[in-house]
């Protein structure tokens, strides 16, 4: 279970740790971080951060929600900031500097480096560099789970400009040394949408500002702490098509719609006695709960891009066979769904001929191309692919192919493997933010460090006191 363990809280030079937590949406901390966190250290101090709690900003799974609700709170600093559907923010009845002054704000609470011995937030990346720009002595762990600048207000190449500039500052700047700021590490979970921040350079306004650059973080594999149900096969003559996620939905498509009508079609044309109904979640009243999911016989699941942050996650942490679109299939979805304005689209490199002027290059080592050609490298970064024991499938004839051919024992033993891979993905996850954590908190604070400007002795003093201490990355590489 979760809650586990209630033993000493953990410490670093017989301090107790203590994490602060921030996203907007809250989400993006409640289902990502937290259950991971409180899996390494069940007794940690740990303040979980949240805008106005309602709408979409609130934990998304019932059986996280009892977990994480003694750690929330709703500081009066946030209190006047809308949001728009949980994302920062409403730009029409906000500017930036009114979301920058109730962060300053909120900073000098909750973030003095006396109280908080970390800051865990799980993005935007933007709102997280600009909340720690009003805290600069505490350790940040910034967890990406969106582009970097989505919902930032500013023209593209300026927040673009704006967020690497910060990036290179705060992550690119290795381990902590005197003189020097606490250390903060990037972390992020998707290859496809790290890799369009490593592959492509985006052009400096100003050509002395230093040279253009990318940048990526470490990698994380998901894990879906609040999912406690399993893979049973109660419903053995169903299979269920369960609803994709909100980014660029293939279903709300016209080709979807078709796609989505031929299957129909041909499912009601299989003989009698076939395998089994197709139960399609986008068109139930109601939320399925998970223990029902887990109950079908498998799932099947065809988003309309290749990343993601739910769905896929949670079926493999269900252990649940599933069928899923084969890249030659899902990377002409996402090129007929991604329209010119979406960051990945590519309309800016120049692949338009009414947008001819690339604000991006392409790093040296990767190909330059546009139309489907684009859509099909990229697939190959894709998350989705990295995990086995999906079954994929080229078309809706294929589908109900393999919806035929595969015999319930074999789908059992699928899930045997599958929980077996889950559960030394969770051994990793556990220790690679145990060692995470540990790490960024034992980093020498500012205040411990002399400032430029000091008497040698004074400055010899603290290099003496820095040695001392053991470096974070003695503790995480």
């Amino acid at each position: 279970g979760l809650k586990g363990w209630s033993g000493p809280r953990p410490s670093w030079r017989r301090r107790p740790i203590q994490a602060i937590l921030f996203g907007a949406p809250v989400w993006y901390v409640t289902e990502f971080l937290a259950g991971v966190l409180l899996w390494r250290f069940p007794a940690l101090k740990m303040s979980i951060a949240a805008f106005p709690l309602g709408g979409y900003n609130i934990p998304r799974s019932n059986e996280l929600r009892a977990l994480v609700e003694p750690y929330l709170e709703q500081p009066a600093e946030l209190q006047g900031l809308r949001l728009v559907e949980g994302y920062c923010c409403d730009w029409e009845a906000l500017q930036l500097s009114d979301v920058r002054a109730a962060l300053n704000r909120l900073a000098h609470r909750m973030l003095a480096p006396a109280k908080s011995t970390l800051l865990v937030c799980g993005g935007p990346l933007w709102l997280c560099l600009l909340l720690h720009e009003q805290a600069p002595a505490v350790p940040v762990l910034a967890h990406c789970l969106a582009a970097q600048d989505l919902d930032l207000p500013m023209p593209l190449e300026q927040r673009v400009r704006w967020i690497q500039k910060r990036v290179l500052r705060l992550f690119g700047a290795g381990p902590p040394s005197p003189g020097s700021s606490s250390r903060g590490v990037l972390v992020q979970e998707d290859m496809q949408r790290t890799y369009y921040s490593m592959a492509f350079h985006f052009h400096p306004a100003d050509k002395h500002e230093g040279m253009k650059f990318a940048q990526t973080g470490q990698m994380s594999f998901f894990q879906m702490p609040y999912i406690q149900a399993r893979y049973s096969q109660r419903r053995a003559t169903q299979a269920i098509f369960v609803r994709e996620g909100t980014t660029k939905r293939w279903t709300l498509s016209l080709r979807g719609h078709l796609w989505f009508l031929r299957l129909k079609q041909l499912a009601g044309l299989l003989p009698a006695g076939s395998c089994c109904q197709i139960r399609f979640v986008k068109d139930e009243g109601a939320r399925i709960p998970y223990p029902e999911i887990a109950e079908h016989r498998c799932a099947i699941f065809f988003p309309g891009v290749g990343h993601g942050k739910l769905t896929l996650h949670e079926l493999r942490t269900m252990a649940m066979p599933t069928l899923f679109p084969a890249k030659a299939l899902l990377y002409r979805v996402e090129d007929l769904v991604l329209d010119s304005e979406h960051p990945y689209s590519g309309s800016y490199d120049g692949c338009q001929a009414d947008k001819p002027h690339a604000l991006r290059s392409p790093a040296p080592w990767t190909f330059s191309m546009c139309g489907w050609r684009r859509h099909a490298y990229f697939m190959e970064w894709s998350s989705f692919y990295r995990y086995p024991y999906f079954l994929h499938f080229d078309s809706a004839a294929q589908l109900l192919q393999l919806l035929g051919a595969t015999r319930m024992p074999e789908l059992w033993a699928l899930s045997l493997k599958m929980r077996s891979l889950n559960s030394r993905l969770r051994a990793d996850e556990v220790k690679f933010w145990g060692d995470l954590v540990l790490a960024l908190a034992s980093a020498p604070s500012l205040a411990a460090v002399a400032p430029v400007g000091h008497s040698a002795a004074s400055r010899r003093t603290s290099r003496k006191a820095f040695a001392a201490a053991p470096l974070a990355s003695k503790l995480f590489g």
